[in-house]
């Protein structure tokens, strides 16, 4: 009888870890673009979609590499973006790998990063984006 119950405690417990597992619910959108930096495609780096709690939008973050000035949230197993509104940050690089601890280069912008707030679409989308207009210390 109590081998029973242990084997049923057992199930209910990889059933219940099972559906925490599964994707959110939340509608997820592919967003791809250019990054520019006066005017010329950024070689490497990164970009991140962080959703604007104090517009009031909430979930999970995106990001997506960028490589010679394109970026995509579907690619290398991305899971796309939600809509609206949004905090973008942008680390750009020259793509030139100086080691294994930097190996996309040296920054565009050294002590400064990108960011800048957008309101998303909520479905598939593109942008484009010239650095120049949100480099914050």
């Amino acid at each position: 009888m109590r081998r029973t119950y242990l084997h049923l405690g057992a199930i209910v417990l990889a059933g219940m870890l099972l559906l925490g597992c599964q994707r959110d619910e939340i509608s997820r959108h592919r967003l791809s673009g250019t990054v520019t930096y006066h005017g010329k495609p950024v070689p490497a780096g990164a970009i991140f979609f962080e959703p604007d709690a104090s517009q009031g939008n909430s979930g999970a973050p995106s990001y997506a590499q960028i490589k010679e000035g394109k970026f995509d949230t579907a690619a290398e197993n991305g899971l796309g973006f939600i809509g609206g509104p949004h905090v973008v940050t942008i680390e750009a690089f020259d793509g030139k790998a100086v080691n294994d601890y930097a190996p996309f280069g040296v920054s565009l912008t050294p002590g400064k990063s990108y960011v800048k707030k957008f309101d998303l679409p909520s479905e598939d989308a593109e942008l484009t984006i010239e650095m120049g207009d949100g480099l914050k210390k």
